[in-house]
């Protein structure tokens, strides 16, 4: 299993559709060992887990699935050469689909890198991501 770089969850408050996941990552690229010869690409998937009562008590937790909403940025091969010390910036979206959620539905968006990049992850210092869902209550 690739490293996780990171991910976050938040609560849905009334029944609705999720769908529009915009993301982007910004990092230093410290060296070029790997990412001018592997890339480096990080792929951001989106869980969806539902959570009844949606009423402030605790109940068994329900599992997270995978969701078709994802996305990826890539850095470095195949698309650019990089140079050491230098800041890169990626953006994308997924507008080819939605997800139909409940009230109290919990979401999270995990960050991972692709398997096969992984030795440039190295060379990677500061790194900070972002994701946003567009959410439209029904």
């Amino acid at each position: 299993m690739p490293p996780e770089a990171g991910g976050f969850a938040f609560p849905i408050p009334f029944a609705g559709t999720v769908q529009n996941l915009q993301i982007s990552a910004d990092l230093l690229v410290a060296s070029v060992v790997s990412i001018n010869t592997l890339g480096l690409q990080y792929d951001f998937t989106v869980f969806r887990a539902p959570s009844v009562p949606n009423n402030g008590i605790d109940h068994s937790s329900s599992p997270y699935v995978t969701t078709p909403l994802t996305s990826s940025v890539r850095f470095g091969f195949p698309n650019n050469i990089i140079t050491a010390g230098t800041f890169r910036s990626a953006t994308n979206i997924n507008v080819g689909g939605s997800l139909v959620v409940a009230a109290g539905d919990r979401i999270g968006i995990r960050v991972r890198t692709l398997v096969s990049t992984d030795p440039s992850a190295a060379d990677i210092t500061q790194l900070s991501f972002s994701a946003s869902l567009s959410y439209t209550p029904s």
